[in-house]
């Protein structure tokens, strides 16, 4: 299933790139940190979400 997801993936970084692609992800297991590994070997910036517990 991996492969199934990040073949694509990699695909619209690879296109978006260009545009200057900033990707917002809070790197949970999976996708998220797939995506959170593409876009900056692609030259995009990555934003991290750090879940913060109420107070």
């Amino acid at each position: 299933m991996e492969r199934q997801v990040r073949r694509p993936l990699d695909q619209e970084v690879r296109e978006l790139a260009s545009f200057g692609l900033t990707a917002v992800s809070c790197v949970a297991d999976g996708p998220d940190t797939w995506l959170a590994e593409a876009v900056p070997a692609r030259g995009g910036r990555l934003e991290v979400v750090v879940p913060a517990a109420e107070p």
